[in-house]
């Protein structure tokens, strides 16, 4: 099979440079057609040359369950510099929610927004990446349905590391929703929605395949080499409290 992948390439390749140098081996197509195979054959290209990689996010994961966790809420922070998520993830516009110490290291909570559609829209990823990686397994047309929801990335600027996660039913979050520990920052597991005085149980997690299985209550590990400590005002310790939480990092 992967013989017959690499003799059509080869055809495909021939057909593109003879365009490039000046000879059009479809010229007695019409034009929309021509331009139909284009991109056919970059697309093709892409699925051959990326097969094994281009639909896996090549980041650390970190997992961990529901508890019964007891530690300090800190009030908000500021920060004035910026906060971004590597590629492939489409999480933006992050704001600083709150800061204070995990042992003797700062650690700062942002939360951010994630603005996706379809294939998958629980995968946080570049919508053509997403379509790419669907075509791949054989699925070819997605409604155009656009969906929201909160990525949350808890940052030890001493240590250079981030731990990132998406909460797909929740997205308003707050100071008093995080709570800071002696080995780490969690966030609640039950919540109220604000509209109906509802409660939810929290959903987080990460994926590792494009398409593949949200990982529950995991988050990727991040190294985050440009956190300005000199723009960063961190809050007061507010009070202890105690609850089921989910931890972040």
């Amino acid at each position: 099979m992967r013989k017959k992948y690499f003799v059509v390439t080869l055809i495909l390749i021939f057909l593109l440079i003879s365009y490039i140098y000046g000879y059009d081996p479809f010229w007695f197509f019409h034009s929309y057609i021509h331009n139909l195979y284009m991109t056919l054959h970059i697309l093709y290209i892409n699925l051959f040359v990326n097969e094994k990689d281009v639909c896996f996010v090549n980041f650390d994961v970190s997992c961990t369950s529901v508890g019964n966790i007891s530690g300090v809420v800190y009030g908000p922070c500021e920060y004035g510099g910026v906060v971004e998520a590597p590629r492939p993830v489409e999480a933006r516009n992050f704001r600083c929610v709150a800061a204070g110490r995990v042992g003797n290291k700062t650690a700062v909570v942002f939360v951010g927004k994630v603005v996706t559609g379809y294939p998958d829209p629980e995968a946080p990823f570049d919508l053509h990446l997403k379509q790419l990686c669907a075509n791949k397994r054989g699925f070819y047309a997605f409604p155009l349905a656009l969906v929201g929801y909160d990525a949350v990335y808890v940052i030890y600027p001493e240590d250079g590391v981030g731990y990132l996660t998406f909460a797909y039913n929740y997205m308003w979050f707050n100071h008093t929703h995080f709570l800071f520990t002696s080995d780490g920052v969690y966030v609640k597991a039950l919540l109220t929605l604000p509209v109906s005085n509802r409660s939810v149980a929290l959903e987080t997690g990460v994926k590792t395949e494009v398409m593949g299985q949200v990982l529950r209550n995991c988050a990727y590990r991040l190294l985050v080499p440009n956190f300005d400590m000199a723009k960063l005002k961190v809050g007061a310790p507010l009070y202890n409290t105690s609850g089921f939480y989910i931890k972040v990092g």
